[in-house]
């Protein structure tokens, strides 16, 4: 009899796990509070992939900021104090400046690419902006930009062959500190350097093509007053192509017949000057 019942007790218990089976209930022992989501087999799961960001490309800046050689600086998410800390500028590190709070703390590009603030007390003396001159790469090939003004510094960088970057300052060892389009700041040798722009010109603009007039021979000398535009047709309100630097000396061209001068710059750019302002 016993043997009986053991036998309907299976019995009924395969039926009732049968049934949950099919209603989609799953089978097992359930913690208080545990909860079951059941997907039936037939509805299809899709995912719709989200487009990527667009990245934000780097604000330029042609100045900069010099931290403090007695330690390092927490640069900050916002221009206070008891912002979060989102990085660190070393001490005695150059790095772009992008913009000054109202509260005079500097906004900063780190070399990770991460901006932040920093308190103007932790900086060396005022932002230094850089020369009207530009550096310009020789065609070559690529340039290692270093920390320092030495081969053997660590490199922060490349300066690209043919490109022109902004002149800081020039070390005494003749190497040139430039800033990267990234913000990075680095020295470059002057054995990777075509040439440095003189003040005013644009080494990046496609130079004008040289003109079927001949050299006359002969040379016109900048007078040492200042330096002098050189302009695109022979009059003052024609627009300024470069400029000539006092006390230099250029090939003359040609005379227009209001008595300017048509020389040729270094650059290869043409253009007319005065001749009141040459000798």
């Amino acid at each position: 009899m016993k043997k009986q019942l053991c036998i309907a007790f299976a019995l009924v218990i395969l039926c009732l796990s049968a049934c949950a089976l099919a209603e989609g209930t799953p089978v097992g022992v359930t913690s208080p509070g545990e909860e079951y989501i059941s997907v039936p087999a037939t509805t299809p799961v899709s995912f719709t992939p989200q487009p990527a960001a667009t990245p934000v490309p780097a604000a330029a800046s042609s100045r900069t900021v010099t931290i403090r050689r007695d330690g390092d600086v927490n640069v900050r998410s916002q221009a206070r104090y008891d912002s979060a800390k989102i990085g660190v500028a070393k001490a005695g590190r150059t790095y772009a400046l992008l913009d000054i709070a109202e509260n005079g703390w500097y906004r900063i590009r780190l070399l990770d690419g991460l901006e932040g603030y920093i308190s103007p007390k932790l900086v060396q003396g005022q932002p230094e902006a850089a020369t009207t001159s530009r550096v310009i790469i020789r065609k070559s090939g690529n340039a290692n930009v270093r920390k320092e003004a030495d081969p053997a510094s660590a490199r922060v960088g490349v300066a690209r062959a043919g490109r022109s970057y902004p002149l800081l300052s020039t070390a005494e060892n003749g190497w040139y500190r430039i800033l990267l389009g990234g913000g990075i700041v680095g020295y470059v040798s002057p054995k990777v350097v075509s040439r440095v722009s003189e003040p005013g010109e644009n080494p990046d603009a496609t130079p004008a093509p040289a003109a079927d007039t001949a050299d006359t021979g002969k040379t016109v000398t900048i007078r040492r007053q200042g330096n002098v535009n050189v302009r695109k047709e022979p009059t003052h309100d024609s627009d300024r192509v470069g400029v000539a630097i006092a006390g230099r000396r250029y090939p003359l061209l040609d005379t227009a017949e209001n008595g300017w001068y048509h020389i040729r710059l270094g650059s290869g750019v043409e253009g007319y000057i005065s001749s009141k302002l040459a000798k």
